[in-house]
């Protein structure tokens, strides 16, 4: 009587069954720990903007604070502000978009600039003003100036005495002689000093406003 011997052919069948088993929970292993990897990096991306969102919220709110802040002082004519920075280009384009505003300011001013080297350029108006390198005849043009304005002034703490140097009190004196002018004349100006040390002489102290200006927005970078 012939007798089948099943035994191998099981065995082949087992093995086959448990390689194909493995290959199929290797694929569906597989597929989850994509599928999961996705659902985390979609999570990630979410949060990443998420947090880009909340820090660009909270940048633009300091910007517009800031911007508040200084259209506040010129409109409440604070007379003598002083700006310590090394970027004169930017904190120039800042002041200007500032008083050019009628919504910041109410008033529209013109721009004015100065440097020990050329005197007093007026910027909206795009024109030297002759004979104004000297300090007090800058500051006397200041005084007599019947126009909403805004001048700014740069490195102008050298005559206030740096690095103990002796102070040009004459210089002092006169810009302490423009100030009632400043503060309650007929016309709206503000004198900006635009350095890269801060210096205030002891005589000035009560009359010049520190502004801590920001630094550079990603844009501006």
């Amino acid at each position: 009587m012939f007798i089948l011997n099943v035994t191998p052919l099981f065995g082949v069948l087992f093995k086959f069954y448990k390689r194909l088993y493995l290959v199929y929970a290797f694929i569906i292993s597989g597929f989850f720990i994509f599928a999961k990897m996705r659902f985390i990096r979609r999570i990630s991306y979410k949060r990443l903007m998420a947090h880009f969102y909340k820090n660009a919220i909270k940048i633009k709110k300091k910007e517009v604070f800031v911007a508040y802040k200084l259209s506040n002082l010129i409109r409440a004519r604070f007379p003598l502000i002083y700006i310590t920075t090394f970027e004169e280009d930017r904190v120039t384009k800042y002041i200007k978009s500032i008083v050019t505003d009628v919504k910041q300011v109410k008033f529209e001013r013109e721009v004015f600039i100065w440097t020990q080297t050329e005197g007093l350029y007026n910027d909206t108006q795009k024109k030297s003003v002759s004979d104004t390198t000297c300090p007090n005849k800058m500051l006397e043009y200041i005084r007599r100036y019947e126009k909403d304005a805004v001048f700014i002034i740069y490195d102008f703490h050298v005559n206030f005495g740096p690095k103990n140097r002796t102070p040009d009190y004459n210089v002092i004196r006169k810009i302490r002689d423009i100030v009632p002018d400043l503060k309650l004349g007929a016309v709206r100006k503000t004198v900006f000093f635009v350095a890269p040390e801060l210096l205030i002489p002891e005589a000035l102290q009560k009359e010049i406003t520190i502004f801590d200006f920001p630094l550079p927005t990603l844009k501006e970078v």
